[in-house]
């Protein structure tokens, strides 16, 4: 068995079981952080208070939109490149059909393109805006290098594999599905979790306060 057969075939099935387990760690971890046994009656509706947390921590930070809008624009556009680009590529589709049987049309491959590269350069930006600005550069640590290094490199070694711009193709492709399978066992380890899981914390946050009866203040 050569390298590419093995990045898809045992590599690829351990990848996707990490990530199953250490996702449901984080959530279950989540869910139980501080959750002891109620002493008293439920005072208000947890379900509508974990609902308004939610909202109203998502739309905290709106108002301060000007002052920050490179850190949420680049954020916003790196991510839907990110969705476009697993989610609509014609060979990721493929994938995914045989993976779940599920199947949507993709967008063309010039569109995909052309996404990629936005996404990069957003990256590049991203990183640059942090090596640049000292409290960002002060604030920042290992684990936020590594979750750019995870984001970045499957983007560039399937930009780099698709345009066939390496002497040894399949040593790109298997490199590409190996920095897939990087990025899925680290993913829920890494400040990379944060993707889904700050929704799952604000909302179990205002659940907690919502069941006794109170709210949580922003700003």
């Amino acid at each position: 068995m050569d390298l590419l057969e093995w990045v898809r075939g045992p590599w690829l099935t351990w990848s996707f079981a990490i990530f199953i387990v250490g996702l449901i760690g984080r959530l279950a971890f989540l869910y139980f952080i501080g959750h002891g046994v109620d002493r008293v009656p439920p005072k208000g509706n947890p379900t509508w208070g974990g609902t308004r947390h939610l909202v109203a921590a998502s739309l905290y930070h709106l108002p301060n939109l000007r002052r920050t809008q490179f850190t949420y624009g680049s954020a916003a556009l790196f991510h839907l490149g990110l969705l476009v680009i697993v989610f609509f590529f014609g060979p990721h589709l493929l994938f995914i059909h045989d993976l779940t049987g599920l199947f949507w049309p993709a967008l063309p491959a010039p569109v995909i393109d052309g996404v990629a590269v936005v996404t990069m350069v957003t990256l590049l930006a991203v990183l640059f805006h942090r090596l640049t600005t000292p409290v960002l550069r002060l604030m920042s640590d290992t684990n936020d290098y590594i979750a750019w290094l995870l984001t970045f490199l499957p983007i560039l070694t399937g930009y780099l594999t698709i345009h066939n711009l390496t002497p040894n193709y399949p040593l790109t492709l298997a490199i590409h599905i190996m920095s897939f399978e990087l990025l899925l066992v680290l993913l829920p380890f890494t400040k990379l979790a944060h993707t889904g899981l700050i929704f799952v914390s604000r909302f179990l946050t205002g659940y907690e306060m919502g069941k006794r009866g109170v709210g949580v203040r922003h700003g």
